[in-house]
């Protein structure tokens, strides 16, 4: 259903003024001649306007849409998102596939225009073209590596971001963005805009990544400065020293160290210094439970 988005910027551009007072009537059955499309398990959704059809991914109506549309000008657009054509790209990919429907096709121009018939496209190509709308229009070069740095942890090399060029303009942009934000607030992806991570979800994340998880929620933890690292490390071999100076029994350990805040699955946060007195609030992830000092 992704193709959507190009069957719907094609038709923006071949009715510029028309697909705002778009208007579709969905039983959940679209029949076409000898020809029948379905929305997913026939759902009915009823009067329907671009925006809705567009956030309940109602095949019915695009496929209306698909019919409206000339396959040479749609092919036309597919080539300027770079269907059948390289990515700048800097790894081993499949190119996607547009195939163009005849234009008395009927069968082929309204699986196309839902996304399903002979178009492949790759998940790499999908998420480029998805992040040029989030852009404005501009395709930015993607690229693997933000910087280099050396055992000192100095800079040796930078990668800045680069421009490939221009896929749309920056008004349907904006158009493709808008509906594309009403998927998720009202439509078919609605349902996990209240969802919440757990603690699952935290130990997945990738490695390198530093994120908080609050009430469900993750939140990025930025780099820290060096002056920020060096306090840390002075702060934590203090706490440490009196500790042993005094026969204490409780340990310390600075960032990253996570700590289970609550003992529960939604709350994983990483203090910058730690004081753990109690031993059996240690496990091998971290802490579980709230220690007794936190810096």
């Amino acid at each position: 259903s992704t193709f959507k988005i190009i069957t719907l910027l094609e038709f923006m551009r071949e009715y510029p003024e028309e697909y705002r007072n778009f208007h579709y009537d969905c039983n959940g059955v679209l029949e076409q001649g000898d020809y029948t499309i379905q929305c997913y398990h026939k759902t009915a959704h009823g009067s329907q306007n671009l925006e809705e059809a567009f956030a309940n991914s109602c095949n019915g109506a695009f496929a209306a849409i698909g019919m409206m549309l000339d396959q040479k000008k749609l092919s036309g657009t597919t080539r300027e998102l770079l269907y059948d054509q390289n990515l700048p790209v800097p790894l081993s990919y499949s190119k996607s596939v547009f195939t163009e429907a005849a234009q008395d096709d009927t069968w082929q121009i309204l699986l196309t225009a839902i996304g399903q018939g002979k178009t492949q496209i790759t998940p790499m190509h999908s998420a480029m073209i998805t992040a040029a709308i989030a852009n404005g229009g501009t395709l930015m070069k993607p690229y693997l590596m933000d910087h280099v740095v050396n055992a000192a942890g100095e800079t040796v090399k930078a990668f800045t971001p680069e421009a490939y060029g221009n896929l749309m303009t920056a008004s349907e942009a904006e158009a493709l963005g808008t509906m594309m934000r009403a998927v998720v607030t009202e439509g078919t992806g609605s349902k996990l805009k209240n969802d919440q991570y757990t603690s699952e979800d935290y130990w997945n994340l990738p490695e390198g990544t530093r994120e908080e998880l609050i009430d469900g929620k993750f939140y990025d933890m930025a780099p820290p400065s060096r002056i920020h690292q060096r306090l840390v490390s002075k702060l934590t071999s203090v706490i440490d020293q009196y500790i042993s100076n005094h026969h204490g029994n409780c340990q310390v350990y600075p960032a990253p160290f996570a700590v289970n805040l609550d003992a529960d699955d939604k709350d994983w946060v990483e203090p910058d210094i730690s004081v753990i007195c109690d031993p059996n609030k240690l496990t091998d992830r971290g802490c579980s439970g709230a220690p007794d000092l936190i810096i």
